[in-house]
């Protein structure tokens, strides 16, 4: 789908305007590191860390005056979201996940403990083992396409000097294959389609026979990124994440393999209503109002998007500095060394955004989802939000202006 100032669908950054050192040892059993609501701290003394978020649950009033603003926010919204969860972590207020609407219309109520679809999210995973890989000398950032993935070069001789840290930082020029219509159309009309990575970067490729010469933002970097891993470490980019995952007691987080589309329950339903209908008309892709959502993005998101979590499970992500603290203090520099992109409208790093005011983090869109997880390693503030419909985030952010203003601005 074509990236507009905000990234429009498919699981873009869809990054609204208005945003623009505890030790433990890496060995350490996720059940001996906090409670399953509770960010998790795995860092090690010679990686990057930020602040720890707080332990400290938020009282019964302030939990309560939170939960009535979401019921409040998601009634006035007339069903665009039907649900949307709330996860914030705030150093003077303590911590507290709510949720309401809907997960499934016209069946279960929103649940804390439901898993939702994360869209772009995802690239922090990928981009996370890419860098511990660069961290571990299997792979340098100013390797190239050529270098890597020599058939690549070979069949697209234009992207042949592209390197890592371009693929990394949104900075290579190479075409999005989700802002090709006929792609996300092919896409939406027949979500069994067996895509393979190879589809996905032909079908971004071929449609260009140079690079734009612009930093833009582009999930065909990722799935590159993905058959980049495969091809130094010897494993597939899901066997890397869900193994990382796993490691820090993500155990509601996964990068599903193409095909494996059910999520565990308890789960939402992803919903297209006006937010989304128009969004998807921008590719050419008619929907009812409030169609449930029929695709399969683990099938052509991959690597890019695919991923499903609980807002739990992110605040645990968020507390790493979303994988940060998993690297070198000179390598989380250069990842966090963030550089506008989109002519200005986006301000990213290698696999972070940063949204200003020390916050770090990325938003997250899959037909049918988004989502917001938010860190500031100076404060250990975290926030994050999941909603069940296309593109109705910015239409439920508002409601952190009270704990965190210099993330979402009021007004």
């Amino acid at each position: 789908m074509r990236m507009t100032i905000r990234s429009t669908v498919a699981f873009g950054a869809t990054l609204a305007l208005t945003a623009s050192m505890a030790v433990t040892s890496l060995a350490a059993p996720a059940s001996a590191l906090t409670t399953a609501d509770t960010p998790a701290r795995v860092v090690a003394q010679d990686h990057w860390s930020g602040k720890a978020p707080t332990t400290k649950r938020m009282s019964a009033a302030d939990r309560a005056k939170l939960q009535k603003a979401l019921d409040v926010r998601i009634k006035d919204l007339f069903g665009a979201p039907p649900a949307a969860w709330v996860g914030v972590w705030s150093p003077e207020k303590g911590w507290a996940i709510v949720s309401a609407g809907d997960a499934v219309v016209g069946g279960a109520a929103a649940r804390k403990a439901d898993h939702n679809r994360i869209g772009s999210v995802t690239k922090t995973f990928v981009a996370t083992e890419i860098l511990k890989l660069v961290d571990a000398g299997k792979v340098e950032l100013s390797g190239t396409i050529a270098d890597l993935l020599p058939e690549i070069a070979k069949d697209y001789p234009y992207v042949a000097k592209v390197t890592v840290k371009k693929l990394l930082g949104m900075r290579s020029g190479i075409p999005d294959y989700a802002d090709i219509p006929e792609v996300m159309q092919d896409a939406y009309a027949n979500p069994e389609k067996d895509w393979t990575a190879r589809q996905l970067i032909d079908a971004g490729l071929s449609s260009v026979s140079r690079l734009s010469g612009k930093a833009a933002y582009s999930n065909t970097n990722y799935i590159l990124l993905g058959e980049i891993a495969k091809a130094v470490s010897g494993k597939d980019i899901w066997t890397l994440v869900n193994r990382n995952v796993r490691r820090l007691g993500l155990t509601q987080t996964r990068l599903p393999r193409p095909g494996q589309s059910a999520m565990p329950k308890p789960a939402s339903k992803g919903y297209n209503y006006g937010p989304g209908a128009f969004t998807l008309e921008q590719s050419g892709i008619q929907v009812e109002y409030g169609d449930e959502q029929k695709d399969d993005v683990t099938q052509w998101g991959q690597a890019a998007g695919a991923m499903y979590s609980t807002v739990a499970n992110l605040g645990r992500w968020a507390a790493t500095g979303l994988g940060t603290n998993e690297l070198s203090p000179a390598m989380a520099r250069k990842r966090l060394n963030a550089k506008p992109i989109n002519d200005g409208f986006l301000t990213y790093g290698l696999g972070m955004v940063d949204y200003g005011n020390g916050w770090i983090g990325h938003d997250g869109q899959a037909i049918g989802w988004e989502d917001r997880v938010a860190y500031n390693p100076k404060t250990g503030a975290i926030a994050v939000v999941m909603l069940n419909e296309t593109a109705s985030l910015d239409r439920v952010l508002p409601i952190l202006t009270d704990y965190f203003p210099d993330l979402v601005p009021k007004g």
